[in-house]
């Protein structure tokens, strides 16, 4: 008779990579994604934004796709310049992108 196997491959994300706007303003909405390249399991994908003040606020992202999120960041006016982080993350391993965003505002 015939035995079969199978295998659980478990695999560490190789990539983090975010796209949007590099320049934003106040009192607004700016949309970013964070593409994760690789995992099994499929990695988890968090954000974080830190300010020219250091203040830092995890943000929860919508999954769009296998390894992709989309977040939405509103701006208030305070803003001059934010870090964008995302993180991809599984029991194997972790990558992350992070991105500087300068605010153009009226003096």
């Amino acid at each position: 008779s015939a035995a079969s196997i199978i295998l659980h491959v478990h695999e560490t994300p190789r990539n983090a990579v975010i796209s949007g706007p590099k320049v934003i303003h106040h009192e607004d909405e700016f949309t970013y994604e964070c593409a994760v390249e690789g995992g099994n399991p499929p990695p988890e994908i968090t954000w974080t934004v830190s300010d020219h003040l250091g203040q830092t606020k995890e943000l929860k992202g919508e999954l769009i796709g296998a390894g992709l999120s989309r977040m939405m960041l509103k701006t208030g006016s305070e803003e001059r310049m934010l870090t964008i982080n995302c993180v991809g993350e599984n029991t194997q391993g972790r990558v992350s992108h992070t991105k500087h965003v300068h605010t153009h505002y009226l003096p």
